[in-house]
Formats: C-alpha cells, structure tokens, sequence
C-alpha cells in the first residue's frame, strides 16, 4: 500500500470503519512505514483529545440558521447562463465592429470618385469670391495688377 493511499484510512481506521482486508494491508503498511506510523499516533492523539472534551450544546436556533445558511448557498450556485450571456454580448460587439469595418471600407472604395469632385468644386481657383463685373472685381483686377509689376 502507498503513502498516499494509508493517510486516506487514517480516518476510518481509528474509527474501526475498515473492512478485515483493508485493516490488514493498513497494519502491514504502518509497520513497515515511520511516516505514516507516527502520523497514525499524531491523529490517535487528536482523536482522544476530542473524545475526553466535554459535550457541549448548540445555542437555541443554531441548527435552524446552518439550514438556512446551507439552503441559500444552494440557489447561489454558479451557473452558465450569465457566463453564456456575456459571451453572445462580446460576440455582437465583435459582429458589429466587423460590419462597420466592411461598410466603411466598402463606402470609401464607392465613393472615392465623387470625393474628388467634391474637393476639386471646393478649390479656391474654382470658387470666385466676387462677380467680375462688380466694384469689388474692379478692385481685385486693379489690385492684382498692382502686384504683377
């Protein structure tokens, strides 16, 4: 028998819940073992400890409160909805960036002939600020004249 496999009688061995089979390989292990055999006494100690105490009662509603306590507990347990829920939200979030991307990029190769129309509309050499034949394109004409000499 292992290490591993004798701590897990401890328990049960102290309390004679062993079956004639297993306290024979239980006794043939803590004899040949140190480590097990004195934390067998370790724990036999404990047991004899617990036992001599005195018996003490619980106060007045103390079951009552470890019930519903225990209840509680229960209907708090985790469950995969929430969990599920986030997930369905985080994958629309994902879904609607990924579409706003594609129209956005789908929209700039639509629209890139007419956007430069529009920039070449709103050039200042195409956009004439007074009427040629008004006083102010007198005084632009006159003005500019003045500048090319």
């Amino acid at each position: 028998m292992r290490c591993s496999k004798a701590k897990k009688l401890f328990s049960p061995y102290i309390d004679t819940a062993l079956t004639k089979a297993e306290e024979e390989l239980f006794d043939a292990h803590i004899r040949d073992c140190n480590e097990c055999r004195s934390r067998l006494e370790e724990m036999k100690v404990m047991h004899n400890a617990f036992c001599s105490m005195e018996r003490l009662n619980a106060p007045y509603g103390f079951t009552t409160r470890v019930m519903a306590n225990i209840n509680e507990k229960r209907t708090k347990r985790w469950s995969l909805f929430p969990v599920l829920g986030m997930v369905i939200e985080a994958s629309v979030v994902v879904l609607v960036i990924m579409i706003g991307t594609r129209a956005g990029s789908f929209l700039g190769t639509a629209f890139t002939g007419q956007t430069t129309n529009i920039s070449s509309s709103l050039s200042l050499d195409t956009f004439e600020a007074v009427q040629p034949n008004s006083i102010g394109g007198a005084y632009l004409a006159m003005m500019e004249g003045n500048n090319e000499k």
